[in-house]
């Protein structure tokens, strides 16, 4: 119910911004992924932190003003690099939809699905959030940089019980991700590298809890455009 009660205003959001002639075109694209990814916890002081290489695919379909982005990836060894974490697995599947109503700014709605799994238990993370995209020229149009910004609106978590994150809904959320596009002239050929940091700021005594997760990604396939 939840989901749905925040993504009708998101649809008229969309829906309702004006859209420059500039921005009607068409795009393809699809590309391999190659990633590291950190989940990290900060409670009372103390910090647990696991890390471990992932891989997956992304895919951007741009039909006018409309842009559909999807994107995957599981990590099967996420191993402890502070305090008393245990080895786990993780996997996300996301989606973005958004308007661009020129060619530089696009305003998205999104929802993601992360799991881990580990000795200690199963979670389940269902995140849904909203912002924008920012392109960035750089010039040369085989180069173009972005930035992009989403708020989390609170969503309870239901996982294994005795495990921080279970049974919570945060306070606060933010996404901040940062890359870079390589698209030559000549030929479909794509590359790029992408930053992406989330944190989560969780309720309670005293001091409450903090979470932040974070990947790095290469990727590299096609993109066809008209």
């Amino acid at each position: 119910m939840r989901r749905r009660v925040w993504g009708t205003p998101a649809l008229l959001l969309l829906s309702a911004v004006p859209v420059d002639g500039r921005a009607q075109s068409s795009a393809l694209t699809m590309a391999g992924v190659a990633c590291r990814a950190r989940d990290a916890v900060v409670f009372l002081g103390s910090k647990e932190a696991t890390a471990g290489w992932c891989a997956g695919a992304l895919g951007a379909l741009k039909l006018g003003p409309l842009v559909l982005e999807g994107s995957w990836f599981r990590a099967n060894r996420m191993e402890p690099t502070g305090g008393a974490a245990l080895e786990r697995e993780a996997g996300e599947v996301r989606g973005l939809l958004g308007v661009s109503p020129s060619r530089w700014i696009s305003i998205e709605a999104g929802f993601a699905v992360r799991a881990f799994n580990s000795d200690a238990g199963f979670q389940q993370w269902q995140i849904p959030s909203g912002g924008v995209k920012l392109a960035i020229p750089l010039g040369d149009p085989t180069f173009t940089a972005y930035v992009r910004a989403h708020y989390l609106p609170p969503m309870s978590q239901e996982v294994s019980a005795g495990q921080l994150s279970g049974d919570a809904r945060w306070d606060f959320g933010l996404i901040t991700e940062t890359g870079l596009q390589i698209a030559p002239r000549k030929g479909p050929l794509l590359l790029g590298f992408s930053y992406r940091l989330e944190r989560y700021d969780f309720p309670g005594d005293p001091l409450g809890r903090l979470e932040q997760f974070d990947v790095l990604s290469v990727f590299g396939g096609f993109r066809l455009a008209k």
